[in-house]
């Protein structure tokens, strides 16, 4: 599994709309007056995201039969949760 290299610790949604991480680091300064707040509850659920799919698809790779054809195949669902956490990692 490939280690996130953004801001460390969980993030958070602060009161002043901005993103924090429990590290003490503020990851993101934001205006609410302009922004969507769903979007940055997303955001701010990010790296938790990143690791449990990072896990999920250890998992998937080691129960599934290989089925590159089938891209609606669990396999197939796996290579894009793959794609995903690479384009997550700027790879």
């Amino acid at each position: 599994m490939q280690e996130f290299k953004g801001t460390p610790g969980k993030w958070a949604l602060g009161m002043d709309g901005e993103i924090l991480s429990d590290a003490g680091y503020i990851v993101m300064g934001t205006d609410l007056v302009h922004g969507n707040e769903n979007d940055l509850e997303l955001i701010a659920a990010a790296p938790e995201l990143l690791e449990a799919l990072q896990e999920m698809v250890s998992i998937v790779k080691k129960h599934t039969y290989p089925q590159p054809d089938k891209p609606s195949s669990t396999w197939g669902r796996m290579e894009a949760a793959e794609a995903a956490i690479a384009k997550a990692l700027g790879q």
